[in-house]
């Protein structure tokens, strides 16, 4: 018997992951809300990614259903206390054309007092970096809820992101 149970505490052994190394692994669950993705890695570890590791996504999608459960990714990884993983970068490899623009509309979630920029959501729950610099031809200060139609265009800095030029002022205001 005690064979079997050092068997088994061998086959429990914590992995530990090297920080410099990219490990597979898929989608196995995300949550809009709180912004992050359940990935599972090859070994059946889990490995929880906030929107803010994913350095190359689909043309400025992150959390959404563009980035649809069990799609494969890339992840650099460190350990959790709890025996799960957190991502310290997570890449996924497009194969989606890159448009050099989309027009949709976009919620404004946060805005910054006498700026020209805040954040805003897009339909399909992504967040996204969102400024009237540059495409309106003047100042406008926007407020949380206000729905503004934006020009969608990808990063040139951060592969996989996106930012949104409001090309139509807030209705009502």
């Amino acid at each position: 018997m005690s064979e079997n149970v050092s068997t088994s505490l061998e086959q429990q052994a914590v992995w530990i992951p090297q920080e410099d190394e990219w490990y597979e692994a898929t989608v196995s669950d995300r949550s809009l809300r709180k912004q992050l993705l359940v990935l599972k890695l090859t070994n059946d570890a889990t490995v929880i990614c906030i929107s803010g590791k994913v350095t190359k996504g689909f043309v400025g999608h992150i959390l959404c259903t563009h980035v649809p459960i069990n799609t494969s990714c890339v992840v650099r990884i460190e350990p959790r206390n709890n025996g799960d993983y957190f991502a310290m970068e997570c890449q996924f490899d497009s194969t989606e054309p890159i448009p050099a623009k989309v027009e949709e509309s976009v919620v404004i979630v946060n805005w910054k007092e006498e700026t020209t920029w805040g954040r805003g959501i897009r339909p399909c729950g992504c967040p996204v970096f969102t400024t009237t610099s540059g495409r309106m031809g003047g100042f406008q200060v926007l407020q949380e809820g206000d729905v503004v139609q934006c020009e969608i265009v990808p990063s040139t800095r951060k592969p996989g992101l996106a930012a949104a030029y409001v090309i139509e002022a807030a209705q009502g205001r």
